[in-house]
């Protein structure tokens, strides 16, 4: 899990230009899109959420294992601030 929401920003951009650069860029602009939605409420975090599950059947075939634990821990994170 990430210790402050500045780190968990940069991880959410982090995983957004690496799969810009792997050529998945539909799972780059559905990540991008559901971040956009998130602010400090809960209903940002609970959209955000669903843009995260969307992607977590597809989205392991397209990052290498660093990213793909960043990004489970990117959705426990979101998930803990919904629940």
């Amino acid at each position: 899990m990430f210790k402050s929401n500045e780190e968990l920003f940069k991880a959410v951009n982090e995983l957004i230009a690496n799969l810009e650069k792997r050529g998945c860029s539909s799972a780059a602009q559905e990540l991008k899109k559901g971040f956009q939605l998130l602010n400090e409420l809960t209903d940002g975090r609970a959209l955000f959420l669903e843009a995260i599950e969307k992607l977590q059947d597809s989205i392991s075939a397209g990052i290498n294992s660093g990213d793909l634990e960043k990004f489970h821990s990117l959705y426990e994170t979101v998930y803990f601030s919904v629940y």
